[in-house]
């Protein structure tokens, strides 16, 4: 959750609220339009982010999140295209002062002119990482990885190396990304270095590139009088294994015998190489962080509160128990009502596994065993030979 004061919070909950949105258009010649709600047509702006692409919680997802309005203007469609769009939203507190609340920076991508407005569509900065890897060989920590993926797109870190250590204990490894792990674009590299600490890579507030955790404790209560409408599942997701299957073998940490959930990565580019030993303690570090994260599966529409973020656990009291979700779906639209979604697997289908499933796994074997891997190492230190 983005950090808000305690007044923001109550009248983020009030049954009446003032608010607003303000923010900068920023055209590629360099004009610059204000954006008010004035510009805006009523109920157009939608943000829309997600952070697993699949019905499943999974780590390492890289999504990009979109932004959607309608733009009172008489400019051509034409001008928009590739302009920096950034938003802030504004509450007014009980004692009449305003807080601001960034609501990212955006790059419109899309641009359709109607009768009395253009209609644009907006992504984030993780757009900057959709460029093809050329092949360059990254090496080094999780913190040294994502530094030379930002570098290499025109993007800015917006974590210390504290900030990602933090995350687990797999972001101390020294790991290599080089063109032998098949990743198609930058946004591919910076996927598999949040799949190694088991979170999911975004854009930040500020449009640098971060690494977002799964929260293991609530940051907020949504009561029945906060939420218009909830749809909470009986089952309860807890994982009890994880097992990570590469071309020359499979590494679980848990116990899969368990009636929890099993998570299986079948794709895992820097769990391919190394000892076994290390792959088997980057499946025990991944597990350490799964296995805190039991949740259920929800769907809750609520009034709009844009500090509520990907990954966040909510509290749900409902008459009986006060079951968690987490977000991974999140649908907000100014001045109307907000989507959460948690997804989750039944564990009732635990067992289950699809035939396609079991096709990839052969072929990624198969590939695997024709494959030739070079490994690039430099000296910690010089080298001193006699004579």
């Amino acid at each position: 959750m983005y950090p808000v004061s305690e007044a923001y919070k109550a009248a983020i909950r009030a049954r009446t609220r003032t608010d607003r949105v303000t923010g900068t258009l920023t055209l590629t010649d360099g004009t610059v339009l204000p954006l008010t709600a004035a510009e805006l047509m009523s109920g157009s702006l939608t943000l829309d982010n997600q952070c697993v692409t699949g019905e499943e919680l999974a780590f390492g997802c890289a999504y990009l999140g979109q932004a959607a309005l309608n733009l009172r203007t008489a400019l051509s469609r034409h001008a928009f295209y590739g302009a920096r769009l950034c938003l802030a939203y504004g509450l007014q507190l009980p004692d009449g002062q305003w807080e601001e609340v960034p609501l990212g920076s955006y790059t419109v991508a899309e641009a359709e002119r109607r009768a009395l407005y253009v209609s644009i569509k907006a992504y984030d900065n993780l757009l900057a990482l959709q460029r093809r890897y050329d092949g360059t060989v990254l090496q080094g920590t999780a913190y040294e990885l994502l530094g030379q993926i930002a570098d290499a797109c025109g993007l800015t870190l917006g974590q210390t190396a504290g900030e990602v250590a933090a995350l687990n204990e797999n972001a101390a490894l020294v790991c290599q990304i080089g063109p032998e792990d098949g990743l198609k674009s930058w946004r591919d590299c910076a996927s598999a270095v949040a799949q190694l600490v088991g979170g999911f890579a975004a854009a930040d507030r500020a449009g640098r590139l971060v690494i977002r955790p799964f929260a293991a404790a609530a940051c907020a209560a949504l009561g029945p009088g906060d939420r218009s409408e909830a749809g909470i599942s009986d089952l309860r997701c807890h994982y009890a294994a994880l097992s990570i299957e590469t071309a020359n073998g499979r590494f679980a940490a848990g116990n899969e015998q368990d009636s929890g959930l099993t998570m299986t990565i079948t794709e895992m580019p820097l769990a391919e190489k190394g000892l076994p030993e290390m792959r088997a303690q980057i499946a025990e570090h991944l597990f350490a962080v799964l296995q805190k994260l039991d949740y259920t599966p929800a769907t809750v529409t609520m009034p709009g509160d844009p500090a509520l973020e990907l990954g966040d656990r909510l509290a749900l009291p409902t008459a009986d128990a006060v079951p968690e979700t987490l977000v991974t779906h999140l649908v907000w639209k100014f001045r109307g009502e907000m989507t959460l979604k948690g997804v989750g697997k039944n564990p009732y289908l635990a067992g289950a596994a699809t035939h396609t499933d079991a096709q990839l796994r052969s072929l990624q074997k198969q590939a695997g065993a024709n494959k030739i891997i070079y490994y690039s190492f430099t000296n910690g230190s010089d080298i001193k030979v006699k004579d």
